[in-house]
């Protein structure tokens, strides 16, 4: 399995990236050892989850979104389930947009606590 994930940083800005395993990459992005962009706009929260069957199908998913624009990205994260309306030529990839409660309990184990740290309150 890989996956395709979308995480919300400082600015309103929006992150796009593949991992296999992406409790730990996202992990990285809070810790600074992720992608170059997370470095410097720092990972809030994880707004959107889909899961492929592997790394070249998360990887095919993740060009297109990153070259969605922003209102087009939001939309994703509103609806998930869309991406197979938004991206027909890959439905037979196969991707499973992720249920509301799993993103809830990924940010709740991977960003517990990162926001009061962040801001200096822990």
């Amino acid at each position: 399995m890989a996956y395709v994930y979308m995480l919300l940083c400082e600015g309103n800005t929006l992150y796009t990236g593949i991992a296999a395993d992406v409790k730990k990459r996202i992990s990285e992005h809070i810790n600074k050892s992720g992608a170059k962009y997370t470095k410097s706009h720092v990972a809030l929260r994880l707004v959107a989850l889909w899961e492929t069957q592997n790394l070249g199908g998360a990887a095919k998913l993740e060009y297109r979104i990153k070259r969605l624009d922003k209102q087009k990205k939001l939309e994703l994260v509103k609806l998930p389930q869309s991406v197979n309306q938004l991206f027909p030529e890959l439905i037979e990839i196969g991707f499973e947009a992720k249920e509301s409660h799993e993103i809830t309990e990924i940010n709740r184990v991977l960003f517990c606590g990162e926001s009061e740290r962040h801001h200096g309150k822990a």
